[in-house]
């Protein structure tokens, strides 16, 4: 029994890690795929932060690289959690999604109740080498990068105290 446990699990685990292998071109994939991806890589920094996910009613194609979406969006997950790792008085951690999708192109906003970004232009955390969590400055800069390589964009905005959540990231792609 204890070996069809582990079989089990290992077959699970190769699954799920084949989900992330990258997508031929010409290849299209779902909205869904890349919060099973983003879940999957983030598992352990998820057990002490509520993952909320709003999506819409009908399933999101994309024909774009998978790899190259889940980077970006993955990017920013990993910023809101290292803010967050470092927000010590927030009983309640939060990441939100909310995607939607309006004729070809699909906009998500990522939401984080972590410490406010200090930079008196919020803007100025895609500048190479800024951070604001510790890291490398590279990641958001590449985020950016990514969006106008596509023909999107990213832009961020900090949200008023009364708020729940302290910012947004609003991505927009071209499906």
């Amino acid at each position: 029994n204890n070996l069809k446990l582990n079989l089990g699990m290992i077959r699970t685990t190769i699954d799920n890690l084949s989900k992330l292998a990258p997508y031929g071109k010409g290849e299209s994939f779902e909205w869904k795929e890349i919060v099973n991806a983003i879940e999957l890589l983030n598992r352990n920094n998820f057990h002490d932060i509520q993952f909320i996910k709003e999506t819409p009613e009908q399933d999101i194609y994309f024909h774009l690289s998978f790899q190259t979406v889940l980077q970006m969006i993955n990017n920013i997950v990993i910023n809101a959690v290292k803010a967050l790792e470092n927000t010590e008085n927030i009983t309640e951690k939060k990441i939100k999604f909310s995607a939607k999708q309006k004729g070809n192109v699909f906009t998500l906003e990522i939401y984080d109740n972590a410490h406010p970004i200090t930079f008196a232009d919020p803007k100025k955390i895609f500048d190479y080498g800024i951070s604001s969590t510790g890291g490398s400055g590279i990641g958001l800069y590449h985020v950016q990068f990514l969006c106008r390589s596509y023909q999107g964009d990213i832009q961020v905005r900090t949200l008023a105290p009364e708020n729940q959540y302290t910012k947004c990231f609003t991505i927009t792609l071209p499906l």
